[in-house]
């Protein structure tokens, strides 16, 4: 499963080291079959650092292994807390293969 989108950002100021923009999947339900949450949240926050104003870069986001039992994903676009600008996404596609 690959998520894709595009990314642009105005005066984007991140006043945490835990704060960024990012993309992230969530599969339902939630546990799995043995009640593990493993695995089933699966976010681009650490994959790059954005920040200032920038034009459109690409953000990606791939899962290799979905996990069996998923009966439905949803997917965020996300501008965490203390986070301040503006930020533009565009160009979303879920693909799976």
């Amino acid at each position: 499963m690959r998520l894709r989108a595009h990314l642009k950002g105005e005066n984007i100021r991140l006043f945490t080291p835990n704060s960024n923009v990012f993309i992230s999947l969530r599969f339902f339900p939630v546990q799995d079959s043995g009640g593990s949450l493993a695995g089933r949240f699966i976010s681009s926050q650490q994959q790059i650092r954005v920040d200032g104003t920038f034009d459109w870069r690409p953000i990606e986001l791939v899962v290799n292994s979905v996990p069996e039992d998923v009966e439905s994903v949803a997917v965020f676009l996300v501008m965490g807390p203390r986070v301040t600008g503006k930020v533009y996404f565009d160009d979303v596609t879920l693909t799976v293969d």
